[in-house]
């Protein structure tokens, strides 16, 4: 189950701070644990304005990524001349094309900020993001503060290396390549070998038992490491959350099922979490 407040905590632990407002009147909102803040008849439109708050360090970014090529833009800020830089982006809501009645939503575009943080040798990727629920004739709104990935920076051949076990597709985004390699002194990471990651990894799946590497909360979909390798998850093969169906990253679950989609593609159907019980193979 999300909750914000164990997000937005672990994100300011990091030094980030982040606030929601009404645009047009500059008031912040508070969310609640779920994240929700605001609600308006689903036909009416708004405005919302995000705002991140980070202390100027070298292992901090805040970012926009945009298009199907995930092309990555820092995000200038705001206020250059105070200790604490400030990043904001506006944030309306636009109509949502369906068979049901008229609907504005935050989605259309996927509007968000996401956060670069180097911890460690350890890259996460956190995004903060305004979610729209239409619930009845309601439009529900909720800020979703998720550290989409965490993984392990590794030297190959000269350059930063992530296996693919802990960031899928993280070797075609060459935008994010170019933004970690300007991050991080590639010199200082150890050099990756297939032991050093089996050991990471070394989790004994199989069967139907799986670990969720990322899940996506403004997308709604993620993947499964599974015995077989990474497997996609859809929001809808989520058995057992139903007001708001998510998992984390390092989550074990169960799946019923292990199909491939025509684009040969592995993806997980009906999905549990799965509790380790001691002594169990």
């Amino acid at each position: 189950m999300y909750s914000h407040k164990t997000e937005s905590s672990e994100l300011a632990a990091r030094g980030v701070e982040v606030g929601v407002y009404l645009a047009d009147l500059d008031k912040k909102l508070d969310p609640e644990d779920d994240g929700f803040f605001f609600w308006l008849p689903r036909d009416e439109k708004l405005k919302f304005k995000l705002e991140v708050r980070t202390p100027r360090l070298p292992h901090l970014r805040v970012i926009v990524v945009q298009g199907k090529s995930k092309k990555i833009s820092n995000k200038k800020d705001e206020t250059p001349e105070d200790r604490v830089a400030s990043y904001k982006r506006t944030i309306p809501t636009e109509e949502v094309v369906s068979a049901m009645e008229e609907s504005y939503s935050t989605k259309p575009k996927n509007h968000n900020l996401r956060v670069v943080v180097i911890k460690d040798k350890i890259f996460e990727l956190w995004e903060i993001s305004i979610i729209t629920l239409i619930m009845g004739d309601r439009a529900n709104y909720h800020l979703v503060i998720q550290k989409t990935y965490s993984a392990n920076l590794y030297r190959k051949d000269g350059r930063i290396y992530v296996p693919e076990s802990e960031f899928v597709g993280y070797d075609t985004w060459s935008d994010l390549q170019d933004l970690l390699e300007e991050m991080v002194d590639v010199q200082t990471l150890k050099e990756f070998t297939v032991e050093r990651s089996a050991t990471k990894n070394g989790l004994g799946l199989s069967g139907n038992l799986g670990q969720v590497i990322f899940f996506n909360l403004s997308n709604m979909w993620g993947f499964v490491q599974t015995a077989q390798g990474p497997a996609f998850l859809h929001w809808r093969q989520i058995a057992d959350c139903e007001d708001f169906p998510m998992k984390k990253a390092g989550d074990m679950v169960r799946f019923d099922d292990l199909l491939q989609d025509p684009q040969e593609r592995l993806k997980v159907v009906g999905v549990r979490s799965a509790i380790p019980v001691a002594g169990g193979s």
